[in-house]
């Protein structure tokens, strides 16, 4: 049987703080942590396409990094299982995707065009498929056209006597 080794208090410690954040950052500043930082982003105020959304996520991929750093340096040394049960899935989680956002203040332009291009494609697209739809059905039969008489002849004939 391999007994875990001791790893190091301050490690672990950091660790609990890439993903949890330190318990008084409101007050003393501190680390975020990446379980507030993903929150923030997909809450936030700035959306996908401004500085701060790629600032925040430039953050939170080397906070990842970091913690992956930690966490396998804590395998190699065989010191059991992470001091937070969910530290892989933060470390290798990725950066928030832009379609997560739910926040409803500020986005770039390329966000907002991207956006009013996808509804204008779902549109075409719809448009498409009721032309085809209305193809498919056949058309009605078309009655024959009623003779019209020809009258240039005796409209013709009647002028001339």
């Amino acid at each position: 049987m391999i007994v875990p080794r001791a790893f190091p208090e301050a490690d672990a410690t950091q660790i609990t703080r890439y993903v949890n954040g330190d318990p008084n950052y409101n007050t003393n500043g501190g680390e975020k942590g990446l379980k507030r930082r993903w929150s923030e982003q997909v809450n936030g105020q700035y959306g996908p396409d401004t500085s701060q959304w790629a600032i925040h996520n430039n953050i939170i991929d080397g906070l990842e990094a970091n913690l992956r750093a930690f966490l396998t340096q804590f395998d190699d040394d065989d010191c059991g299982p992470p001091p937070v049960a969910d530290a892989w899935k933060w470390a290798t989680r990725g950066i928030v995707p832009d379609n997560l956002w739910r926040g409803n203040y500020r986005v770039g332009p390329n966000f907002l065009i991207n956006s009013a291009l996808s509804v204008l494609t779902d549109l075409l697209y719809l448009g498409i498929l009721i032309e085809n739809t209305l193809q498919s059905v056949p058309a009605p039969p078309v009655p024959d056209p009623v003779p019209i008489p020809d009258i240039t002849w005796s409209i013709t004939w009647g002028l001339a006597q």
